[in-house]
C-alpha cells in the first residue's frame, strides 16, 4: 500500500480562486474530467458557472488553487452542501484535485489542511466530506468514518473531522466560593 508523503511541498502555495479568476474554465476541466461520470454531475459549463460563485474569501463557498512556480497543480472547495441526500450537514470540503503529475507530494494533504483551517476561520466546528476511494488519506488526516452509502450511483464513504476541540467540562465545587474562609462551608467542621 502507498504511504501518504506527510513532507509538504516546499514550492508549493494556495491561494484563493479569487484571486485568479481567469483559471476557472481550467478547474472547472479538472472537475469535470475527474468526477463527471458521476450520476447527476453537472455539465463542464454549469462547473464554471458554479465556480463563479466561488470568489469570496469570507463565506462558503470558497475554493483555493494550489500552485507551483506559476502553474496551477490541484484546487479544493469549501461547499455549504455537497450531498442533497445530506443537505443539513454543512459545511463540506469537496472537489479535492491535484494534477496526476503531481500527486504523492503532499499537495492534496496541504489543501484539505487549508480547507479545514478557513471552515474552523469561518467558526464551523465540524467538516464533511464524501469520497469513492481516498478514506486512507484522509484517516491520516484526522478524518474519522461516519458511514457508507450509495450516491450517485456509486458507494461513498462519508467522513467527518472536528476542527474545534471541545474544552472538558468545568468542574463545580459542591461549596459556594467565598473570599472570606471563615464562611465557606469547606471549612466548618
Amino acid at each position: 500500500m502507498y504511504k501518504f508523503n506527510a513532507e509538504p511541498c516546499t514550492e508549493l502555495r494556495i491561494s484563493y480562486l479569487a484571486d485568479t479568476p481567469e483559471i476557472i474554465p481550467l478547474i472547472a476541466k479538472w472537475q469535470n474530467d475527474q468526477w463527471g461520470y458521476l450520476d447527476g454531475a453537472p455539465t463542464f459549463e454549469q462547473r464554471k458557472a458554479r465556480l463563479k460563485h466561488h470568489l469570496g474569501r469570507t463565506a462558503i463557498p470558497i475554493t483555493f488553487v494550489a500552485w507551483k512556480g506559476e502553474q496551477p497543480v490541484g484546487c479544493a472547495s469549501l461547499v455549504g452542501s455537497d450531498m442533497n441526500v445530506l443537505a443539513e450537514w454543512s459545511p463540506w470540503l469537496a472537489s479535492v484535485y491535484v494534477l496526476p503529475d503531481c500527486r504523492h507530494q503532499g499537495i492534496g494533504s496541504q489543501l484539505v489542511q487549508r480547507i479545514a483551517t478557513e471552515a474552523a476561520t469561518l467558526g464551523y466546528p465540524r467538516i464533511y466530506l464524501y469520497t469513492e476511494d481516498q478514506m486512507h488519506l484522509y484517516e491520516t488526516l484526522g478524518w474519522q468514518f461516519s458511514h457508507q452509502c450509495t450516491y450517485r450511483g456509486y458507494e461513498m464513504t462519508v467522513m467527518t473531522r472536528d476542527l474545534i476541540v471541545k474544552p472538558p467540562p468545568a468542574t463545580v465545587s459542591p461549596f459556594p466560593i467565598s473570599s472570606n474562609s471563615a464562611h465557606n462551608p469547606a471549612n466548618s467542621a
